[in-house]
């Protein structure tokens, strides 16, 4: 709850492009780093406002928040942006959880 990251959270974190050879485009880099913490801290939970799949905030093998499944960590905001950054910054105020959210 008091939001310390576990040790070695970011070990590793810069091989995750040593072997790249061309450009990427950022969401690409950015989703896979997203992924990469989600391994290691357990608190990292998010999404996006309906846009998911092009601004890559899904993390893999996550499973999806509902009210059916408390232990997703993908949340399906739907067009809600503003809706969204509230709930995230809420989430982060109230502690336990490390949130992500994105705009397309």
């Amino acid at each position: 709850m008091s939001g310390d990251l576990p040790d070695n959270w970011d070990d590793r974190l810069d091989y995750l492009f040593k072997e790249q050879q061309k450009p990427i485009a950022t969401r690409e880099a950015s989703a896979r780093v997203m992924n990469y913490i989600a391994e290691k801290v357990h608190s990292f939970m998010g999404g996006a406002a309906d846009l998911a799949p092009s601004t890559r905030t899904y993390l893999n093998d996550q499973g999806d928040f509902s009210c059916v499944n408390y232990s997703g960590r993908n949340m399906h905001f739907g067009v809600r942006e503003h809706a969204m950054g509230a709930i995230a910054n809420g989430m982060a105020l109230h502690g336990g959880i490390t949130p992500l959210s994105a705009l397309s």
